[in-house]
Parts: structure tokens; sequence; C-alpha cells
């Protein structure tokens, strides 16, 4: 890597630290800003900021960088779970975020070769948020986005609407 493009990470990792140390999140949010300030979160516009506005967050709530891409960062709430995550990006081609909520339950896939994360076989199942503890395991599929996979995708959703309806709901189940 050469100089200058050593310069423009640094120069756009010191504006990511910057906008979460002083608490500027971005204003693209799902499922939307009136879920966040359900939760206790308070934004006021920056005036000329069209990504980034400032935020106040519920009490005890921080925000955690991630520990492998500095355009992320993890919300966590006052019990020290993961409740959400933050992407901004400032870079030489512009700048873009988004601000999500993460849902209590989870389906996700794990390839059974450590070494290799993207062959199979592969491992489908439904995980808790709180202690990422798995819940329930759908089977498994020797490759991601085929029949076989999205069949043991639905047998994980029947599994979460038969016990908890409203997992889509990322406000839901927390507590």
């Amino acid at each position: 890597m050469n100089n200058m493009c050593k310069s423009l990470d640094a120069q756009e990792i010191a504006e990511q630290n910057k906008a979460r140390e002083n608490l500027r999140l971005p204003q693209k949010m799902t499922p939307c800003q009136k879920d966040f300030e359900s939760l206790g979160f308070v934004f006021k516009s920056i005036p000329g900021d069209q990504v980034l506005a400032h935020a106040t967050l519920p009490v005890g709530w921080s925000i955690e960088s991630h520990e492998n891409n500095s355009c992320y960062a993890f919300i966590v709430d006052d019990k020290g779970r993961r409740r959400g995550i933050s992407y901004y990006d400032d870079n030489a081609l512009g700048r873009c975020g988004q601000l999500s909520l993460l849902r209590r339950f989870c389906i996700n896939s794990k390839s059974q070769n450590p070494l290799v994360e993207v062959e199979g076989p592969f491992t489908v199942f439904v995980q808790d948020s709180i202690n990422d503890s798995v819940l329930f395991t759908a089977g498994k599929c020797d490759v991601l986005y085929t029949w076989k996979y999205n069949a043991l995708v639905q047998k994980a959703k029947t599994y979460l609407q038969t016990r908890y309806p409203c997992w889509e709901n990322p406000l839901e189940y927390w507590d």
C-alpha cells in the first residue's frame, strides 16, 4: 500500500472515531427513528449534515468499536448487550451511514470447516443474541443459498414463529 492510501485510511478512521466520540450517528435508521426513540434515544439534526445527527443515548448505553472494521460500531445497552450496529464511512468517494437495531433472535449459518469459512458443509441454526447460545439447529447443507439451505432457513423461521411470534421485531424479547 502506498503512503497516500495509508494516509487516506488514517483520515477515514480518524473521521469515524471523531463521529463516534461526539455521539454523531447516522440519520438513516432501520427499522425507523421512532423505534430508536422508544428506547430512549434523542436525535438532533446537525445543520448542513445530511448523513449524521447528534445523538443522546439512553441512560447506561454506550458505543463500542467493532474489532475488525472501523466503519462499524456496536450500540450496547445498559446490560452490556449489543442492541444495534452503526455503519459510517467517510472516504474520498463520499459519506454514508446506516444505524440499525438488532433482533434478539437470529438465523445464522456456519461452516463446519474453521479454516475455510466459505466451504461447506454448513449448519443452519437459531441463535440468541444475548449469550450467543444456539437455541435450535435446523440441519446441514453443502452449499449456501440453494433449495436445501432455503428449506433449513424456513425450518428455523417456523421454530422462531412458534416460540417467539414477534421475533423479527428488534424491540421484542430483550427483557
